[in-house]
């Protein structure tokens, strides 16, 4: 996996400079506070005192999170530099006060240091971002609301295809209390006339300011305006696998899920 430019650090900035759509966001990089914070947080997943050092760095980590929180204002979203844990909303991303903020980083923290990667995935840049008001078809998993996104991919600064960003077997067995889900994903997934030339327009812009082959993902919100939200390049991100053209690409390294780390065993009675 490509680390750095996987991570919102890299490519957030170059959103900003190109002037498309995002939600407000507060990025901070804790190597370039506190370089022992990484390992502190490590120690902790693995239940191992942090020294005195490590664990101010711990202190500086939550101090500056929480100004952050203040800056935003609540609720809204927090993420590492790569991922957010969404699947799991209530206890990771979504942060509706301050008292639940630290607690939603530790499960952020421990989902990176546990995925499916040899090394996990970095857990030194986090972002505290404005939640976007959506209308959400139906929730899933632990109550995440549904709405409507679209993922392109484009390479070599030109489109090659576009997908909904939910299919339907993703959510399968996953929502909540909703017999219709599947008409609501239908109608939430296709896009007017007007919609898909925003996007296009949108990417092409996008596309020319990155080299390579990427993904970008476009949320719509319930202002009618359409928000990147996230990118990764290519071969990193999921790719529906009956797309002919994503298969010319070759199948991203996304696709292929390697064995999950054990997460060790709490001390104390059972």
């Amino acid at each position: 996996m490509n680390f750095k430019e996987n991570c919102m650090s890299y490519w957030l900035p170059k959103l900003i400079e190109i002037g498309v759509p995002t939600p407000k966001t507060i990025i901070i990089d804790m190597n370039k506070v506190d370089d022992k914070f990484v390992k502190a947080i490590n120690k902790i997943f693995w239940m191992k005192d942090p020294t005195k050092e490590e664990t101010e760095a711990l202190i500086k980590f939550k101090q500056i999170l929480e100004e952050m929180g203040h800056r935003i204002e609540y609720p809204l979203f927090l993420r590492s530099g790569h991922s957010s844990h969404k699947h799991n909303w209530k206890e990771t991303c979504y942060v509706e006060q301050q008292a639940q903020l630290i607690s939603h980083a530790q499960a952020i923290a421990e989902y990176n240091i546990m995925a499916n990667h040899s090394s996990g995935l970095p857990i030194n840049v986090w972002a505290v971002r404005k939640i976007i008001e959506t209308a959400p078809a139906f929730k899933a998993f632990n109550e995440m609301p549904i709405t409507k996104e679209i993922r392109y991919f484009f390479k070599d600064h030109k489109l090659v295809c576009k997908h909904p960003y939910w299919p339907e077997h993703a959510l399968e067995g996953n929502v909540i209390n909703d017999k219709n889900w599947k008409l609501k994903l239908s109608a939430m997934n296709s896009l007017s006339e007007e919609d898909d030339e925003i996007l296009k327009k949108l990417t092409k812009k996008v596309a020319l300011r990155f080299d390579g082959y990427w993904s970008i993902d476009w949320l719509k919100g319930k202002d009618g305006n359409w928000y990147a939200i996230d990118m990764a390049t290519g071969e990193d991100s999921y790719h529906c696998p009956e797309c002919e053209k994503g298969k010319s690409m070759g199948k991203g390294k996304g696709d292929k899920p390697k064995k999950e780390k054990k997460k060790p065993k709490k001390k104390g009675k059972k």
